[in-house]
């Protein structure tokens, strides 16, 4: 405790001029209402309840924690209350309640516990707020992380941190998607007794249906090379476009179809392509890629749908250290293998668990990317295990948060507030 108290009075001096700060600049960016959230405890709650809160912080952890909080909601009847950073992951959140998550101060923490009075926070990914995590302990509050895999790098850093053991011994249990993650939160000072290993929520996904034939959409056959580069950003589109001139000489039937993350970037991605020398062809103009070119995306909706013809994946924002990679639930949904880059922060579980089972080839420059191309193209087994994985998650996926978090929930204290019989 003497550490946190150290923490806290450091948090204590700073926190008018921390405050103050943040204020200024969310005004200038326009989402002032988030803000003053964050600052004073998220906010009136709209009626009394047993608050099962959901801290999913960013854009990434934020779709995530939409589904937990609308499935505990309507399996379990919990009431449940999202808690975002940004006004982006505060979007698009129909028939969830969000509100701002409360700063990482003894302030906007006590605020809010005071205001809510949770039963239990679940936080998703390994939350570094290291007063939400004592203070709602102190109070009574049972805290769980889910999806809670440190990358090496990252534990590295992590045990750097002043007090970094005692924030991880906090909460009262945690997920993590391998035994090398549960050995790596236990190093840090994690209870091994509380860590739980188990399949990644994000890859909670339902069976997916195609609404178009994809390999008539191309002009290809069943057996043709079809590679989908999703979510891409301009750091990604080099190493991409650089590995598929390597496979269009040794796979001259090759297509691939990029799908950019901002729709609006279509044009700038279609020149990359033509400087490169390779054809292009652009979705609306609705006619077929012929062999060795490249399809850019250029409409809103149709990526999912697009990994039902593919050979292989490449998941973007992957090779930026800024992006932290986007989510690989669609294209594991349709059984693809999947390869990107080394930055992944943003859905590490998902992609320690991937690279245990085998379907997720990690790439740090464009010419693993395209030995991994050429190895799914020629390798039936790269297939074969990907969609066997998507079956295996298809057939665990249904009730599965409910019964994650009643495994969560047993792990509390006698200590703890308990929730009400029946629930």
């Amino acid at each position: 405790m003497l550490e946190y108290t150290a923490y806290t009075l450091f948090h204590l001096v700073l926190s008018p001029v921390l405050a103050l700060r943040g204020l200024a600049r969310a005004r200038r960016r326009g989402y002032g209402r988030l803000m003053r959230e964050r600052l004073f405890g998220g906010g009136k709650p709209p009626h009394k309840a047993d608050w099962t809160a959901v801290y999913a912080g960013y854009m990434g952890e934020a779709r995530l924690g939409e589904r937990i909080a609308r499935e505990l909601a309507a399996e379990l009847g919990l009431d449940t209350v999202l808690l975002v950073a940004t006004d982006e992951a505060a979007k698009t959140r129909d028939g969830v309640l969000v509100r701002g998550a409360p700063f990482n101060s003894p302030f906007s923490v006590l605020l809010f516990l005071a205001r809510w009075g949770p039963r239990e926070l679940i936080a998703v990914g390994s939350v570094d707020a290291w007063h939400v995590k004592a203070l709602a302990r102190l109070t009574g509050t049972s805290v769980f992380v889910v999806d809670g895999d440190l990358t090496g790098e990252e534990a590295a850093r992590q045990s750097g941190r002043f007090g970094h053991r005692h924030q991880f011994a906090l909460p009262n249990g945690y997920t993590v998607s391998s035994a090398a993650g549960k050995d790596l939160l236990a190093s840090l000072g994690a209870d091994p007794a509380t860590i739980l290993v188990e399949t990644p929520l994000s890859l909670n996904v339902s069976p997916p249906k195609a609404a178009l034939p994809w390999h008539a959409v191309l002009g290809s056959d069943a057996g043709d090379l079809v590679i989908v580069a999703g979510c891409t950003h301009p750091e990604d589109e080099g190493p991409v476009l650089t590995a598929f001139e390597a496979v269009r000489q040794v796979i001259p039937d090759a297509r691939l179809i990029l799908a950019p993350r901002r729709v609006e970037r279509a044009p700038e991605v279609a020149a990359k392509v033509k400087a490169a020398a390779i054809p292009c062809v652009l979705r609306t103009e609705g006619i077929s890629a012929p062999p060795g070119a490249v399809l850019v995306l250029d409409t809103i909706g149709e990526l999912r749908d697009a990994y039902s013809g593919a050979t292989v994946a490449f998941i973007g924002g992957t090779f930026g250290a800024s992006r932290g990679g986007h989510s690989p639930s669609e294209a594991v949904a349709w059984g693809v293998p999947l390869t990107l880059g080394c930055h992944f922060e943003q859905h590490r579980s998902a992609y320690e668990f991937l690279r245990e089972a085998g379907t997720a080839t990690f790439c740090p420059d464009a010419e693993h990317l395209a030995n991994a191309w050429k190895e799914a193209y020629e390798n039936p087994a790269v297939k074969e295990r990907a969609e066997a994985l998507a079956r295996r998650l298809a057939e665990e996926g249904e009730g599965q948060i409910a019964r994650l978090y009643r495994k969560l929930t047993g792990l509390r204290p006698s200590g703890a507030k308990a929730r009400p019989s029946g629930q």
